[in-house]
């Protein structure tokens, strides 16, 4: 493993006192052994064809629709996820309502803060 791979220390977590109630610990390893653990709050998928999802301890699951072909009453559209320091932001706009009216506010706000 190269240096560069290793995430910011920030997102680390001490194996000996665990990651905290906020995250999920997810284990990277090399040659079978532990290189670090690093926090995870969620996961993003997509191209199921519908909007789903679900809650792990305290992992969300975040499954997009496909921008295609629907299987479920979810419309065409795409999701937009922010993350900051402090959170993670995340909407899923028809693309109609791209088209009308764009991306709300508040999630401009946060994508132009530094």
């Amino acid at each position: 493993m190269n240096p560069q791979d290793k995430p910011d220390a920030s997102r680390l977590v001490d194996l000996a006192s665990g990651p905290g109630p906020e995250c999920f610990p997810v284990l990277v390893m090399t040659n079978g052994l532990i290189m670090y653990s690093i926090c995870v709050k969620a996961v993003f998928s997509g191209h199921y064809h519908r909007n789903a999802g679900g809650t792990y301890q305290d992992l969300d699951m975040v499954v997009s629709s496909a921008i295609g072909c629907q299987l479920g009453k979810d419309t065409h559209g795409l999701r937009v996820v922010v993350v900051t320091a402090e959170k993670i932001v995340h909407r899923y706009y028809s693309l109609d309502e791209l088209s009308e009216k764009g991306i709300e506010d508040d999630l401009m706000d946060l994508m132009k803060k530094k």
